[in-house]
């Protein structure tokens, strides 16, 4: 924990990396807030979009969840990219009406030291495969396709001489795209002469940037 200070702010949410849209910025704070200190015309510095574009006017609303925890509200943004809302310093503690000290330096309430901004980078889903249908069956973006012992379906949760069983369901409903899902044994196949693909069709990623994939496996 840290020490006793004046208030400062020691996270937010969302934060990182956000599927969009993103319609708010939650604040926790060290200590209990006076929660009658805080207003959005005085206490919200800024609001910025990822183009830098000001986007105060589309804060809705505030809640304090509890006497440290300050929701912003705000129109759904949906725009890829960094949003920052920088709020502070004269939002006060609730037992001593303290300002924060966010650079924890002794000198209170200073602009712009004592200024908090919470940072959140936007991003959409280009594309994601549920596998409630199999992705091999379907147009867009193109049908995946399977080498070999890969196959789409519900896996039977068999048990091998190594390691544990496999999965009976997927991650998120009873199918998965996998390898040797309907065997008693679940094995690969000793001596494999050639690697086999299941593989996706392409992906049009043209216009976005920082594209990343993920998955979720059972090895």
């Amino acid at each position: 924990d840290l020490p006793p200070v004046d208030p400062l702010v020691v996270s937010t949410e969302p934060t990182g990396r956000a599927l969009a849209p993103i319609d708010h910025f939650q604040f926790t704070f060290t200590e209990a807030m006076d929660t009658s200190s805080f207003a959005v015309a005085d206490d919200v510095a800024n609001f910025r979009a990822p183009t830098g574009a000001d986007l105060k006017g589309q804060i809705t609303d505030f809640t304090w969840v509890d006497d440290k925890n300050l929701r912003v509200n705000f129109t759904p943004q949906s725009a890829t990219g960094p949003y920052t809302m920088t709020i502070g310093p004269q939002i006060l503690a609730d037992d001593d009406q303290h300002p924060m000290d966010q650079n924890r330096n002794g000198a209170l309430g200073e602009t712009p030291a004592d200024q908090y901004t919470a940072t959140v980078t936007c991003v959409v889903t280009i594309y994601s495969a549920n596998m409630d249908t199999d992705p091999s069956a379907l147009s867009d973006p193109a049908p995946w396709s399977y080498q070999g012992q890969w196959a789409w379906g519900q896996p039977t949760g068999a048990f091998g001489s190594w390691g544990g069983s496999d999965p009976d369901s997927g991650y998120t409903g009873d199918n998965v795209v996998g390898y040797n899902i309907d065997n008693f044994d679940g094995f690969y196949p000793y001596n494999m002469t050639a690697t086999e693909y299941a593989t996706t069709g392409p992906m049009n990623c043209s216009g976005y940037q920082d594209v990343t994939l993920s998955f979720y496996g059972w090895l």
